[in-house]
């Protein structure tokens, strides 16, 4: 259990450090600031409410050297695209070109959101998880290809 809270307090750690060094770096500030806010709530609601979809670092059986599992799609990479869309849409001046991806990621995760009032198997969630992943993603190769033009 020792390891399971000392890999937990080292992710978020590392996470959080690296992404005050790109601040104080000037390097996607406002971005960054809203992936901290998102990424500190997504932990709290985490470990708070055992929202295992969430936590940085969960207990694993199948891996018995270390005895934990790192979740760094759902605890880092899906708060890092969020806040990159909510910087985008603060800032929106024109309509974006990728927007319809947006919303289909963002009425994902919602639906997401309210599935976890009922009980239905985890398999469903983790698949529209992958689902919102995959939406995002394609929202943010045609904001990059629609800006090189």
């Amino acid at each position: 259990m020792n390891h399971v809270l000392f890999s937990t307090i080292f992710n978020i750690g590392v996470v959080l450090f690296i992404s005050l060094i790109l601040i104080r770096k000037n390097y996607y500030v406002r971005g960054l600031k809203i992936f901290i806010f998102l990424f500190i709530i997504g932990q709290v609601l985490g470990y708070g409410l055992g929202v295992d979809i969430l936590k940085s670092v969960i207990p694993s059986s199948s891996n018995p050297k270390s005895g934990v599992s790192y979740q760094i799609i759902t605890s880092t990479i899906l708060p890092l695209l969020l806040a990159f869309i909510a910087k985008d849409i603060l800032n929106q001046r024109e309509e974006l070109k990728y927007s319809f991806f947006i919303k289909m990621m963002l009425l994902t995760l919602i639906l997401i959101g309210l599935l976890q009032l009922m009980e239905l198997p985890k398999v469903l969630d983790y698949i529209l998880l992958v689902l919102a992943i995959l939406l995002g993603s394609v929202g943010f190769l045609k904001k990059f290809k629609s800006s090189d033009d």
